[in-house]
């Protein structure tokens, strides 16, 4: 009698899981897998180790050993404050950028009188605000570039219906009909 063969451990291909009640299930499956792989790993080698997931609804999961804030005041008090504090004023100048640049969109819009700026007649604006909105509009076009072509690099990623690709895109044309 032939021993009939089984199939083995077929590999399982990783992509997005379409539907929304299975992604929770394998959501909460994995994690609680995830969580016990790293307690182990620390009780076994006598490391430590934090994981923190969100959900898809934006729940805080966290798994510590001996806890999540142990590890995770360890991690920081060995991380260099100058890279904190250039991390800080790098995202203090995108903020100031983007201050100055909304500033300079809403008086334009305030000086036509509301409406879309592509409707609105050159001679409302000075060449200098001109100037600036042609350079807002150029950057916001240079992101959606640069944005599609790192998506084309890595199709495997999964698409998201709030890609920032879209958001950047939206954005620009919200500008131009403001």
């Amino acid at each position: 009698m032939a021993r009939r063969k089984g199939m083995g451990r077929s590999k399982v291909v990783l992509k997005r899981i379409e539907n929304k009640n299975s992604r929770q299930t394998t959501f909460s499956k994995r994690r609680t897998g995830l969580f016990k792989k790293a307690n182990e790993l620390c009780e076994r080698c006598g490391a430590q180790a934090a994981v923190i997931t969100f959900s898809m609804a934006g729940n805080l999961y966290a798994s510590g050993h001996p806890n999540v804030d142990a590890v995770i005041d360890q991690y920081l008090a060995r991380t260099s404050s100058d890279e904190v504090e250039e991390k800080y004023a790098e995202a203090l100048a995108k903020l100031e950028a983007e201050k100055k640049r909304d500033k300079i969109l809403d008086r334009a819009v305030e000086k036509i009188g509301g409406g879309s700026l592509l409707d609105a007649p050159i001679e409302a604006f000075e060449i200098q605000e001109l100037e600036e909105i042609i350079a807002i509009i150029e950057e916001m076009m240079n992101n959606v570039v640069v944005r599609d072509n790192d998506k084309r690099e890595n199709p495997s990623e999964p698409d998201d219906p709030c890609d920032v690709l879209s958001l950047d895109l939206s954005l620009a044309l919200n500008t131009l009909h403001y």
